[in-house]
């Protein structure tokens, strides 16, 4: 029996890259499954971070409070449990919105992501929990804005679009 020679690391890594990639085979660009992902998690601190804000009306605005609460222990930690809320809620929207981030293509989308369901979910707890109205300019200067987010979220998509071509051709 003859014994074979070991290869180094370095030299099985080149032949296995060498004989299962072929020169005309072009590996995607994005990961779909990430961008998924980073979406969600952007959503989710959206969702965290308009949620932090409805535990800091809760706790600082006590119009609201003496609706349910007539007694002032339960009302004092009621705000105790809403402050620490929104230490948790911030520290959760952080956390997902780095995920998603980490996930995309630009920080710029996951960002985009993140502020616009924060925008829109602020609002629809508003209104779920406090009752507030969103007028007809409130939902002009939404569409605004959003518009705003999409044009600036475009032209970066494009940038990048346009640096990863770049790339693809000075490597050919």
């Amino acid at each position: 029996m003859k014994r074979e020679k070991k290869k180094p690391n370095d030299e099985i890594k080149k032949s296995i890259n060498k004989d299962n990639i072929k020169k005309d085979e072009k590996k995607p660009l994005v990961n779909t499954t990430n961008l998924k992902l980073s979406f969600i998690y952007s959503l989710i601190g959206g969702v965290f971070a308009s949620l932090s804000s409805v535990c800091g009306k809760v706790a600082l605005d006590s119009q609201f409070l003496s609706q349910f609460i007539s007694s002032d222990k339960i009302e004092l930690i009621t705000r105790v449990i809403s402050i620490a809320s929104i230490f948790i809620c911030t520290t959760m929207q952080w956390r997902y919105a780095a995920k998603g981030m980490d996930l995309a293509n630009s920080t710029l989308t996951s960002t985009v992501i993140t502020t616009s369901s924060n925008f829109f979910f602020t609002a629809f707890f508003g209104w779920l929990f406090f009752q507030e109205q969103l007028s007809f300019k409130w939902w002009v200067g939404a569409l605004f804005i959003m518009i705003g987010l999409f044009l600036m979220n475009a032209d970066q998509d494009e940038i990048e679009t346009n640096q990863k071509s770049e790339k693809l051709k000075k490597k050919d």
